[in-house]
């Protein structure tokens, strides 16, 4: 479960949003603007479902659907984040925490591709029989 490449990468997102979540690298959540409580619900939707997919390693199919939906929670919580940093109208290095999505997001995109790949490799290796 863990030795494969798609596995740690989902890991690694799963640290990167605990990190973001409680080390505090979004102040442009104290604005009066955004409602912080939608930003927090979202990271720990994506932080349980990076793990529920990390679980589903026998099924790649849904493997693949779901890091879809976990790319799209992802680029509605950077539309947050930037939503927020406009209505401020200041950018500082505190808002690293959207740099660190975007990471999270190039993780993500990575580990379609892996999964992609181990299912393509099932299946010729089903062919071949």
């Amino acid at each position: 479960m863990i030795q494969r490449i798609q596995s740690l990468y989902l890991l690694i997102i799963s640290v990167l949003q605990l990190l973001v979540y409680f080390k505090g690298f979004t102040p442009y959540l104290q604005s009066k603007f955004l409602n912080a409580q939608q930003w927090t619900i979202l990271s720990w939707l994506i932080i349980g479902l990076v793990w529920f997919v990390i679980l589903l390693f026998k099924y790649r199919p849904l493997q693949w659907k779901l890091i879809l939906v976990g790319l799209i929670l992802m680029l509605s919580k950077i539309g947050m984040g930037l939503y927020g940093i406009r209505l401020e109208k200041q950018w500082d290095i505190h808002d690293m925490g959207l740099v660190l999505d975007l990471f999270c997001i190039a993780l993500l995109i990575g580990s379609y591709r892996a999964v992609r790949k181990d299912e393509s490799l099932v299946r010729s290796i089903d062919r071949i029989r």
